[in-house]
């Protein structure tokens, strides 16, 4: 997709939707043989907290030094995103899991927790926003360079954009900037070849 003038080798890749990261994310299984997918927003939620039960993996207070938004108080803040890595990784040593780019999570939206599965699966089917097989409105997770500070923590969510591919997000250039996504791998799947 197209970067905006945001770079694009160790930047976080943007103005992707989710179907882009379903294709690509399949194209990357087949290419490997191997189960790429988007992690679903537990799992993401889990991720992010790497242990922790605090609002951001370091604390509850913003603070600096930490992750990429508006108001964060770091160099990237005004308009664009950091390069991957550039902050510290959380205690599993994952980094940007909050701040940089909103992530893309494999569930659709849903308003509240009451439908949401409770064994960490994504939610598919129980979403309104779910039609013919397809999610309509996805999840987003962890807040971005251009959100306010309040957004970057383990817990916020939000619903995306109704903009199903890169071709109809070309068309409004102002949605899905901040929007990227993050590989997960199912690891209990046998590696191409492996005896079971």
């Amino acid at each position: 997709p197209e970067d905006r003038g945001w770079g694009r080798g160790d930047r976080p890749v943007v103005h992707v939707s989710y179907l882009d990261a379903e294709m690509y994310l399949a194209w990357l299984a087949e290419e490997t043989g191997r189960p790429y997918r988007l992690p679903s927003s537990a799992e993401w939620e889990y991720a992010a907290r790497a242990g922790t039960t605090t609002a951001r993996w370091w604390g509850d207070e913003i603070g600096s030094g930490h992750a990429v938004c508006d108001e964060c108080g770091l160099e990237w803040e005004v308009g664009s995103t950091a390069p991957t890595g550039s902050l510290p990784p959380n205690p599993w040593g994952l980094h940007d899991m909050l701040g940089n780019v909103s992530e893309l999570a494999a569930d659709c939206w849903m308003a509240t927790y009451d439908e949401v599965p409770t064994d960490g699966s994504p939610v598919r089917e129980a979403s309104r926003h779910w039609s013919e097989g397809r999610c309509l409105r996805p999840t987003w997770r962890g807040g971005a360079f251009s959100y306010f500070r309040w957004t970057v923590r383990a817990a916020w969510r939000s619903g995306g954009s109704i903009l199903a591919t890169a071709e109809e997000r070309h068309a409004h250039p102002q949605v899905g900037g901040g929007t990227g996504f993050r590989v997960a791998l199912t690891l209990d799947a046998a590696p191409p070849g492996a005896a079971r």
